[in-house]
């Protein structure tokens, strides 16, 4: 997957840290951490993306829908409402839904659809709280119903670097084998 990133020199962004750390403590303004912890990222040599940054480049489907998702990682699909992503809870049943973080996105789109959250490997998943993380992915397809769903394959691991900014750090990236998909549409059911 190709997203833009935000980066910037380590050495530099150690610089930055200090100074907005410093002007935290003096004045409380979150936003001044905020971008202490974003700086810290860089200089920790994290790659940090803006959800606004991706979906604002982020190609369309012949629908207008995005050819990317997002959902917290403890999902298991998302819906495509036409303006924003919803995860499916999972137990509670198909209308069980909530919203799952608010994007601006470009263009109109009347049709909905479902993609299934890609599998996180163990060696990723573990000793990771899966509520306090997101996945990011580009959807092959998305499907007009639940059981067609088919799951793709290359996606980010994101954690937010700060509440007060739209600004993740990919924690994580992967390629589902075969036997993975396979294994997620049978999780799912479609198959």
């Amino acid at each position: 997957m190709n997203v833009p990133e935000i980066d910037g020199d380590p050495i530099v962004a150690a610089e930055k840290a200090d100074e907005y750390r410093e002007a935290f403590e003096k004045s409380g303004d979150p936003e001044h951490e905020a971008l202490a912890e974003g700086f810290e990222a860089i200089a920790d040599g994290e790659r940090l993306i803006s959800l606004a940054q991706v979906f604002e480049s982020c190609p369309a489907d012949a629908n207008n829908r995005p050819k990317l998702a997002i959902a917290r990682a403890d999902r298991r699909l998302v819906y495509w409402n036409g303006s924003s992503f919803q995860a499916d809870i999972g137990a509670q049943g198909p209308k069980a839904h909530h919203s799952v973080i608010p994007i601006r996105w470009r263009l109109h789109s009347t049709t909905g659809g479902y993609a299934p959250l890609p599998l996180i490997p163990p060696a990723i998943r573990e000793g990771r709280r899966l509520t306090k993380h997101f996945i990011l992915w580009e959807v092959e397809e998305w499907a007009q119903y639940r059981s067609d769903m088919q799951p793709d394959r290359d996606p980010y691991l994101l954690k937010r670097v700060n509440a007060g900014l739209d600004l993740f750090r990919i924690v994580a990236e992967w390629e589902l084998t075969a036997l993975e998909r396979w294994a997620a549409e049978q999780r799912l059911g479609t198959r």
